[in-house]
């Protein structure tokens, strides 16, 4: 789910300045804060906390008994800049947040660059200064002139997020088929049978890649009570909204027919809890829940604690970096990468022993 990366003044600050730094050779002395507060055009404060971002990530450091910083020699490594490309949605993720000051750490410069429709972009230009890119799109199918225009390219570009499997270009996500299978045997190995797999989002392959392999699990297990539920919901719509309402409905006309219920999102899972709730069903003593959280932490601030499966947002951001260098590296631009990055359980208290 979506959260809003901290786009502070320091943040982009400490930003700026890690790309001025690297005309520094190792062991200068940086300027005053008063010339980097010109420099930035920020107030002395937040230039303070800019420069404190950077002694934590080794950028500069302070000698013993010297009051000012110098260039750390970890800036040696800097390797040019990369593209991050995204349409112009306002929010970014934990996950790509993390990706950013992977690269960033790694000694790449992040170059921010904006769409705002697949038909228009011109990648030439948003490409332009840089050794390569991620591309993070939106949830719409690529047309076949944005695949035609990103085989054409001289730089390797990586697609985030969003897997289509009829289309051969560099590619970096989650293994979502693993996400359903590792649901269903999950609550199969603690007794549940009647089960629901409930799609609470909109169809992209993500989200139906968790229902599949929810359902190829089920088959290879030779169950049959397992139920569907898709609640058909449309871009616009809020997901943890239409799920309250659905699932409470659902409720009230069948009565509590399942043990359990896999949420293809926390956003549903949340929707879940609130009908649950006001329905006076018991989270996990009558009904176990188990949901897909992706990259975020929400699951450890509800109750009770939701059991979920996870990415781990390091791997996922290193396999990212090798994905790219290795690209780089090679320059055999023909040569397509995929890479499917494993989810794990994390488990809460919303799950329990059936039968």
């Amino acid at each position: 789910m979506p959260v809003r990366l901290k786009n502070t003044k320091y943040y982009e600050t400490a930003r700026k300045l890690r790309k001025y730094f690297k005309e520094f050779s190792p062991g200068e002395v940086i300027p005053p804060v008063d010339e980097l507060t010109a420099l930035t055009g920020n107030s002395h404060g937040t230039v303070i906390k800019a420069l404190s971002c950077l002694n934590a990530e080794a950028v500069i450091y302070k000698p013993k008994g010297r009051k000012r910083y110098v260039i750390s020699n970890s800036l040696k490594g800097y390797k040019g800049s990369l593209a991050f490309i995204r349409s112009d949605f306002p929010t970014y993720s934990f996950l790509e947040g993390q990706i950013m000051r992977m690269l960033e750490t790694s000694g790449w410069n992040i170059e921010h660059r904006i769409f705002h429709s697949f038909r228009t972009v011109g990648f030439e230009e948003l490409l332009k200064g840089c050794s390569g890119g991620f591309l993070v799109p939106t949830a719409e199918h690529p047309e076949r002139a944005l695949v035609s225009k990103l085989k054409r390219l001289d730089k390797p570009v990586v697609y985030m997020n969003e897997y289509w499997s009829d289309i051969d270009i560099n590619f970096i996500g989650v293994d979502n088929y693993a996400v359903g299978n590792m649901a269903m045997e999950y609550l199969m190995k603690i007794g549940h049978r009647d089960i629901m797999v409930l799609m609470d989002q909109p169809h992209c392959p993500s989200s139906d890649e968790r229902v599949r392999g929810a359902f190829e699990y089920i088959k290879r297990a030779g169950e049959n009570n397992v139920k569907f539920y898709d609640i058909h919901l449309q871009n616009y719509q809020l997901s943890r909204e239409m799920v309250y309402h659905k699932i409470r409905s659902y409720f009230n006309e069948h009565g509590l027919c399942h043990s359990a219920i896999f949420a293809t999102s926390f956003e549903g899972a949340l929707g879940v809890m609130r009908a649950c709730n006001e329905l006076n069903i018991s989270i996990p003593r009558q009904l176990s829940l188990i949901c897909y959280e992706g990259e975020s932490d929400f699951s450890d601030y509800v109750f009770p604690q939701l059991t979920s499966i996870k990415v781990d947002v390091n791997n996922y951001a290193r396999r990212a970096l090798a994905v790219i260098e290795g690209l780089i590296k090679e320059k055999d631009y023909g040569v397509v990468r995929k890479e499917f990055v494993k989810p794990f359980i994390n488990f809460g208290a919303s799950c329990l022993s059936w039968g």
